[in-house]
């Protein structure tokens, strides 16, 4: 998102959470209907309007890449509260949703809004909590996309007025206009960002298959000129011995050459997750213990879900690795140029980024100073021992209880 979108996205935000804020607190800025609503649900209108202020402020702060990467627990807070902000107002919109004016249009358009708003809400944190990064972040674009009705809600209701639009069809049409667009805006955003992410590496494979092309043009070419010349007098007997045509040969056709694998990069002695530390840990997911990192490492053993283990080291499989842009930042090192293409070798958690350059140097950036093009698929494992079996090995991470491994909000636990 561009800083000039962030600000408006921001504003308008903070100006309906800070009327939603008003609504709570002065009983005299409620219009009738919503007094109404404050005398029939009480308990659901001060939590929709309490949680969905609290998420719309908290989650414009969330986009802004800059805070994201310059204080990442800052933005891990705000995270948390968001996700409190949106479980409160959810639940309050769906008791809402059933005695919404107007009928069953309304009931149905704001209940599923409610719905969508709570699901995508907790796959974000579903997702941010197994250390997927990637998803998190496209699940936390819905969400907010959803959060923002409240925002388009308040536009669209004065247009209508303004149009002359009778105002019952008008709400009845709003109560699905306010959502269904922001979600549609949602996917072409999410969209654009993993075709950006890809371009890297189409780049390169579009100028390989015209470069080919372009050669086998040629060599066709060549090949017709050589055979017209080759051909016998049309008195000479020639002699058709049966035989089939002798097959070209395979280094002909450079299209078959095998890709060049994409490396992964993989980061010792990482522990992913705030206040994250190797000791004594209960899994919540079991699996196949492998003598090293890799999936198609030889199996040395098998894990149970709730085992009891010991754990003592981890690694970060980026496979592959991001790719990013160096953007104008006070934390650019002198090694690098605004406009370098650089491969992010540091798993999207940490709190420097460690990229690589075109001439292979590595060094450690602000991600402040980076677009991301590409998210690195990463992968979380963990080397254990199971001291019911004595089984040794690494084990892909699925999920462990959040007071042993020290999760958000266990920092103070277990220590």
């Amino acid at each position: 998102m561009s800083r000039f979108g962030w600000w408006v996205m921001t504003v308008l935000a903070l100006l309906i959470a800070a009327y939603a804020m008003g609504v709570l607190f002065m009983p005299v800025m409620r219009p009738p209907f919503l007094q109404q609503r404050f005398l029939i649900v009480p308990l659901a209108a001060y939590l929709h309007l309490g949680g969905s202020g609290i998420a719309l402020a908290m989650g414009a702060f969330q986009h802004n890449s800059r805070l994201r990467s310059r204080r990442i627990d800052l933005h891990r807070w705000m995270g948390r509260t968001y996700v409190v902000g949106v479980l409160l107002g959810g639940v309050g919109a769906l008791a809402l949703a059933t005695i919404s004016q107007y009928g069953l249009p309304t009931h149905v358009g704001f209940g599923l809004l409610a719905t969508l708003w709570l699901f995508s809400t907790g796959m974000a944190y579903r997702y941010i909590r197994t250390g997927n990064q990637a998803m998190h972040r496209r699940w936390m674009i819905r969400s907010y996309a959803l959060t923002f009705a409240a925002v388009t809600l308040r536009i669209y209701l004065p247009l209508s007025q303004v149009a002359g639009i009778p105002f019952e069809p008008a709400y009845q049409t709003i109560s699905w206009l306010c959502w269904v667009p922001n979600l549609v805006v949602a996917e072409w955003v999410i969209l654009r960002q993993r075709v950006e992410a890809l371009l890297p590496q189409l780049r390169p494979t579009a100028v390989s298959c015209l470069l080919v092309s372009l050669l086998g043009a040629a060599l066709a070419a060549c090949g017709g000129q050589t055979a017209q010349k080759s051909q016998p007098p049309a008195d000479t007997e020639t002699v058709d011995s049966g035989a089939p045509p002798a097959a070209p040969p395979l280094a002909a056709n450079p299209a078959q050459e095998p890709e060049t694998p994409v490396a992964e990069y993989v980061v010792r002695g990482v522990c992913p997750y705030e206040c994250c530390k190797y000791g004594n840990w209960t899994l919540l997911d079991g699996g196949v213990l492998r003598s090293e990192p890799n999936p198609d490492a030889d199996s040395v053993g098998q894990v149970a879900s709730g085992a009891a283990v010991q754990t003592d080291e981890g690694a970060m499989v980026l496979h592959p690795p991001g790719i990013a842009v160096v953007v104008p930042d006070t934390s650019k090192p002198a090694g690098l140029a605004v406009g370098d293409t650089v491969d992010v070798i540091t798993y999207t958690g940490a709190k420097v980024a460690r990229v690589r350059s075109q001439g292979g140097q590595e060094s450690d950036v602000g991600w402040g100073a980076l677009r991301m093009m590409r998210e690195p698929l990463q992968r979380w494992w963990v080397h254990m021992t199971d001291p019911a079996t004595g089984q040794t090995g690494w084990l892909q991470m699925g999920g462990v209880r959040s007071q042993t491994v020290g999760a958000p909000g266990s920092c103070s636990k277990n220590k």
